[in-house]
């Protein structure tokens, strides 16, 4: 996925992904499109091209981000026994669920 110029174009990548995670979780992977992300959104298609080119690229940079959340909360999890192996193991599985 393209990175943004600005503020306003970081917000709106943050909207754009937000917005794919949500329809992922809603109507599943065979249904996103690129059209139907733009509507959720309230942008064109070809705008929202400009960030994410093709479907494969905009849902890669989605799951990336929601890969990369689900590392931190494991470890903050992990973390608050750091004694006690099993208790971080169930610390991060509640945590995921």
């Amino acid at each position: 996925m393209r990175s943004a110029r600005s503020r306003k174009g970081d917000e709106r990548v943050s909207e754009i992904l937000k917005a794919t995670l949500n329809l992922l979780s809603e109507e599943g992977y065979a249904t996103i499109s690129l059209g139907s992300v733009a509507r959720r959104v309230g942008m064109s298609k070809g705008n929202l091209q400009y960030y994410a080119p093709t479907r494969d690229s905009l849902l890669r940079a989605a799951l990336e981000i929601q890969v990369e959340d689900l590392k931190v909360r494991w470890s903050e999890a992990a973390a608050t026994h750091a004694d006690d192996p099993w208790a971080r193991l169930f610390l991060v599985v509640d945590e995921d669920i």
